[in-house]
């Protein structure tokens, strides 16, 4: 079985312990051409999928088994690019944190002279017109395990920002560290030239660039029963083949949550919602964009209501970071997209992670960028949708598009556009009349109960709400119906919950 999360993360939680800090090195690998050659591919079919997933191996796998070899572990891969950190080993002295970083940048150089060896003698990336970039930086690094239902995990710090700062400035093959990381390596080692204030491109001597690759190290073997609080079973018990998708993206963009305990509060009901809404929650990323999350629905799981369970969801999400809001002072801004994506697993043994690959991807993290805090920004094939409104934000153009995008801004629901509470209810006409029985201490003003109700989402749910206060007297108070309890009301999830309670 693959490492589908860091076995740094594995033994941690195995062992009880939720956060920490440690000092390390950071380094961040950027693919460039990566979205360009899904696209190509993209236009086969099926074929050109297998073409992808065969593509992806040969360009990853070496790259992330260099960093595994050199004691390094990949936190995260997004997209077309991955994070890695080398915690510093033993009694941190100053040699030690040195022979460190001279791994981190044999793993960096050994990795961009492989891509430039290809490139030049035709091999497979030459092909594939795929180029790399490397960004490293050294400091302390904060991490933790958040959630309640379902986990997740983070490292967050200014080295992780610093290295993904560090690579946008890099060349192609490239490696640019900042004023930390150069701090640490002797400067007989390694001639650091500087290309602007603080940050420096990096030539390493021959001593570095002679190192033999260590062996690869023997990891703890991946346990699936750890793996199941962090992923749905059908991600790391699939070993089906990549394929395209139509995939909905939601990128959640976030500022002012500094501390553990306020991420964990942030993380645990996006995690909880994305449960209730069948997404897949990929990760919570930190880099130079600040802190980032994203759900994909669509992939592993699909549902034919795709496009409306991630308006619900991001609805859901608005009303619980708006209390976060006032509790904590945090923002938050959202893109959503909705098109064709290459999904499937990617990177090696080692690490891996089910991801989500393409030009409509990237766009939902652009259109969240381009939001300002409290607003979702959403594309052309999400405004469709007709049970929420938008207004047009106009024409953008973004990285990857030739052509200008139209952008709509959400606004609200659109109850008018619910065509499922027109005529009448038709089936389930027994199970009605008990909910309703049920709900008669109501009409009495008394409390009701918790009443529990399974089945597939969809409009049903409100229309069965609807039902369900039509059929109550006038003059009860239905105040649950905006309260916390309204967020589980209207999920598309099973089981489904009421709380029938006169407040």
């Amino acid at each position: 079985m693959k490492h589908f999360l860091p076995h740094f993360i594995q033994e941690n939680y195995r062992a009880g312990i939720l956060e920490g800090h440690f000092d390390a090195f950071t380094m961040f690998v950027d693919l460039s051409g990566f979205t360009r050659l899904t696209d190509t591919l993209m236009k086969k079919g099926a074929e050109g999928a297998e073409e992808l997933s065969v593509a992806l191996n040969e360009i990853f796998q070496p790259t992330v088994r260099l960093v595994y070899q050199n004691g390094g572990f990949i936190t995260c891969f997004a997209g077309d690019s991955f994070t890695a950190i080398f915690n510093i080993q033993r009694d941190g002295s100053e040699k030690n944190v040195e022979d460190t970083g001279c791994r981190v940048m044999a793993t960096a150089i050994a990795a961009a002279d492989r891509f430039e060896r290809e490139l030049k003698e035709g091999g497979s990336l030459a092909d594939y017109n795929i180029g790399i970039k490397i960004g490293v930086s050294y400091g302390d690094v904060q991490w933790g395990i958040v959630g309640d239902r379902r986990k997740a995990f983070y490292f967050r710090g200014t080295p992780i920002d610093n290295c993904g700062n560090a690579q946008s400035k890099a060349g192609s093959l490239q490696v640019v560290g900042d004023s930390a990381f150069v701090q640490k390596i002797s400067p007989m080692l390694l001639e650091a030239e500087e290309i602007e204030h603080g940050w420096f491109h990096l030539i390493p001597n021959a001593k570095i660039r002679a190192q033999k690759t260590p062996e690869m190290p023997v990891l703890p073997e991946p346990d699936p029963e750890i793996m199941k609080y962090f992923l749905p079973e059908e991600v790391y018990n699939s070993n089906e083949q990549g394929e395209f998708r139509n995939v909905v993206s939601v990128f959640i963009s976030f500022d002012g949550v500094d501390n553990h305990a306020s991420l964990d509060h942030l993380a645990t009901a996006v995690l909880d919602h994305s449960l209730n809404f069948g997404a897949y929650f990929k990760e919570i990323d930190f880099g130079d964009k600040g802190g980032l999350m994203l759900s994909i629905f669509g992939a592993p799981t699909s549902f034919e209501n795709n496009v409306e369970r991630a308006l619900e969801y991001v609805s859901a999400i608005e009303d619980d970071l708006r209390s976060l809001k006032t509790l904590t002072g945090a923002h938050f801004r959202m893109g959503i997209t909705s098109g064709i994506a290459f999904t499937g697993v990617i990177g090696s043994t080692e690490r891996c992670q089910y991801a989500a690959v393409g030009a409509r991807v990237n766009l939902a993290a652009r259109l969240m960028a381009k939001a300002d805090w409290g607003e979702v920004i959403a594309d052309e094939n999400i405004q469709k949708n007709r049970n929420f409104r938008f207004t047009s934000c106009g024409e953008g153009m973004f990285k990857g598009f030739e052509h200008p995008i139209p952008t709509y801004l959400l606004t609200g629901r659109s109850l008018s556009g619910r065509t499922g509470f027109a005529g009448e209810y038709v089936g389930r006409a027994e199970e009605l009349k008990s909910l309703i029985d049920f709900a008669h201490p109501l009409s009495e003003h008394r409390f009701a109960g918790l009443a529990c109700v399974f089945g597939e989402a969809g409009i049903g749910k409100s229309r069965l709400s609807y039902e369900l206060r039509r059929s109550l007297s006038e003059g009860v108070s239905l105040s649950w119906f905006n309260c916390q309890s309204d967020q589980i009301l209207r999920k598309p999830f099973n089981p489904f919950i009421y709380f029938l309670k006169n407040y």
